[in-house]
């Protein structure tokens, strides 16, 4: 049974995730979790393929979120405090990326001694500046990164 919420209710607060590096048998999920508007909005490949997917978990400093044993999402974390993050969309609106950026704040003191965490965020994208701004992130240089990679 699903549960549907008119949008003023609150919605369902998701908080027993599983944070681990991503692994090559993650590559298909997030291909799925990674649609084109998700792409566009975060700056991806799109579309976003099975050989952006290994080049994502292979080359970069990247997280899985996992909720139950599934994958619901990924972040990446940068030596200069950049962090980026994708939630599926089945599970946004549950804070479940919220927590995660938690998470990644502890990843990135711990692996750079990096106390404050920043990202890109399109101008459209409301609720990714949500989770950025409960997760006390910054947000710098919007329109700039945006209109450099094509994405107006």
């Amino acid at each position: 049974m699903v549960t549907q919420y008119a949008p003023w209710q609150k919605q369902k607060m998701i908080f027993n995730l599983k944070i681990s590096r991503l692994k090559e048998s993650d590559r298909e999920k997030l291909v799925n979790i990674i649609d084109d508007m998700t792409a566009l909005l975060t700056r991806l490949n799109c579309p976003f393929t099975l050989e952006d997917a290994d080049n994502f978990i292979k080359n970069y400093n990247t997280w899985g979120i996992k909720y139950k044993g599934e994958l619901v999402g990924a972040f990446e974390i940068k030596k200069t405090g950049e962090t980026a993050y994708v939630v599926s969309s089945e599970w946004r609106s549950k804070g479940i990326c919220t927590k995660a950026m938690e998470s990644a704040k502890l990843i990135a003191d711990k692996q750079f001694n990096i106390s404050k965490l920043w990202c890109y965020i399109h101008p459209e994208n409301i609720p990714s500046m949500r989770v950025a701004q409960k997760a006390g992130l910054e947000i710098k240089n919007v329109k700039e990164a945006f209109s450099r990679s094509g994405y107006q």
